[in-house]
């Protein structure tokens, strides 16, 4: 019995890989090799005054309604369920309790206590220590901000804003009930958060208004029960 114990606690741990839908992948390569097709003719047969055959043409119409289908059958799906997810999660202690090595898991923690203990021995911590851990390369894909894009405000910046308030609302509360309202720690970390949301906020309002109207994609989510 010892033994088939032991056999059956190997295998429950032993490791599970994920990997993205394949269309999705296909899709994504499909595309890239249709962009660097019409680059390279762009810098070379387009200065001869030649256009781009009807074939391309066609294969790009062909990957645009496939992009329209990924994002209604994966994308937007995937994201619903994730929410939906979370705020079940959320919704009481119990459910936090029943799934918190299950979210450690899947919001991955490596290398954050290295991270810390760098700072603790004066060196600079890098975002870059966590670009394998699986939450920190969904964000920092999220608000990654193209530097060739200068001349315009790029819709991440709404969403840096979005998540600096998020985050200073959970700072400020572990401030508060670690050295108080009153403390001077607390006081001082609020106002370094206040003056990057201010700048945020500066920026965010340069933002077109045409960004902030409803998408044609709506994500419909309630955890309230019947």
């Amino acid at each position: 019995m010892k033994d088939n114990k032991s056999g059956h606690e190997a295998k429950n741990k032993s490791p599970k890989y994920y990997n993205p839908d394949s269309a999705l992948i296909d899709w994504f390569q499909q595309r890239l090799e249709l962009e660097e097709e019409r680059s390279i003719f762009s810098k070379v047969k387009a200065k001869a005054g030649k256009k781009l055959p009807n074939t391309f043409n066609s294969k790009i119409k062909e990957s645009a309604a496939k992009k329209s289908l990924l994002l209604d059958k994966i994308i937007f799906p995937s994201m619903t369920n994730l929410i939906y997810f979370f705020e079940c999660v959320n919704s009481t202690p119990k459910m936090k309790e029943l799934f918190e090595r299950d979210l450690i898991n899947l919001l991955d923690l490596r290398k954050v206590k290295d991270s810390v203990e760098l700072a603790d021995q004066g060196g600079k911590p890098w975002i870059h220590t966590f670009e394998e851990n699986n939450f920190s390369r969904l964000i920092l894909n999220v608000v990654s901000l193209d530097s060739e894009w200068k001349d315009k405000i790029d819709f991440r910046v709404a969403v840096l804003y979005q998540l600096q308030l998020i985050i200073n609302a959970k700072v400020e509360r572990l401030m508060k009930n670690e050295f108080g309202s009153e403390g001077q720690i607390a006081k001082s970390s609020k106002e370094d958060f206040d003056n990057v949301v201010g700048w945020l906020a500066m920026m965010a309002k340069s933002i077109p208004d045409d960004l902030e109207k409803d998408s044609n994609r709506k994500i419909v989510v309630s955890t309230e029960q019947d």
